[in-house]
């Protein structure tokens, strides 16, 4: 891999990233409002036609404006911490195993961090709707999300959730970007399938699967501090009891679109990831 390539291959995996981005919001919107559930009230489809119909398709964008806000915090960040380690030590090439899951890991934590304020304000965003007219933040935008809360709960609220969100993206990095690689490497050596789009995809959806199953409780427990006011839960371990009132299927709530979401999210990721590196 030249020099000139580096820079250009973390390039791609950045505008990868945003369209998948833009393509899949509006099922991590319908993700988001059934984990704030308490009782399974409705299912993915219910939840998607309610949305749409009553509230129009500009409803499933709610929050878009924070998730692309979170984005350019987030990902900008992760993916260049481990293109650059990737590039630079190993010049693009595979790394060790046990090196690349404490990379992607690393890199994961970062981005999951830094970026905490505004997927808080996304999550309150995307479930706002749903609540009643008089519990409704009503917020503007990103921005407006910002002030109102940090006046209303002070800069601590920004926070919730950041040390489930940072197990639940270390898992998620870990699963996905090392899993990919290792089943894309597997498949190519069985050579029992030489198309490339199909091996994408077949590693894209094998890496997906495994990433969903690990991280879904943390996501929902996440989900849950960040939207709910301040003192709803007095820690982690009271939302953890408050959730497993519903039994172990609380923690998987929102399981369908978040598979839905993150399924077609690798697909669309990787295959513009290839069609920008070949074309750009």
């Amino acid at each position: 891999m030249t020099n000139d390539q580096k820079p250009r291959k973390w390039y791609c995996s950045n505008l990868a990233a945003l369209t998948t981005l833009i393509i899949t919001h509006p099922f991590d919107v319908i993700k988001v409002r059934l984990q704030m559930q308490q009782a399974t009230e409705k299912g993915f489809i219910s939840m998607f036609h309610e949305g749409l119909t009553k509230h129009g398709l500009k409803s499933l964008y709610t929050g878009v404006d924070a998730n692309l806000c979170r984005f350019f915090i987030s990902s900008v960040p992760k993916f260049g911490s481990y293109e650059l380690y990737k590039n630079y030590n190993y010049n693009g090439e595979k790394m060790p195993r046990f090196e690349n899951i404490v990379v992607a890991g690393c890199a994961g934590i970062l981005g999951a961090v830094i970026s905490n304020p505004f997927d808080v304000i996304k999550s309150r965003m995307e479930n706002d709707i749903k609540l009643d007219s008089n519990k409704r933040r009503n917020y503007k935008n990103v921005w407006d999300g910002f002030g109102k809360s940090v006046k209303t709960e002070g800069c601590s609220c920004l926070w919730k959730g950041v040390s489930m969100k940072a197990v639940k993206t270390l898992l998620w990095t870990i699963g996905i970007i090392v899993g990919y690689e290792e089943t894309s490497q597997k498949i190519k050596e069985s050579e029992m399938v030489s198309n490339k789009c199909l091996i994408t995809i077949l590693s894209a959806v094998t890496a997906t699967g495994i990433a969903v199953v690990l991280v879904n409780p943390f996501d929902v427990v996440k989900t849950r501090l960040m939207t709910v006011n301040s003192g709803r839960y007095k820690g982690i371990a009271d939302c953890l009891r408050d959730i497993y009132g519903n039994g172990l299927k609380g923690f998987y709530k929102g399981f369908v679109p978040s598979l839905l979401r993150a399924i077609p999210n690798s697909i669309i990721f990787y295959i513009f990831k290839e069609i920008y590196e070949e074309k750009l």
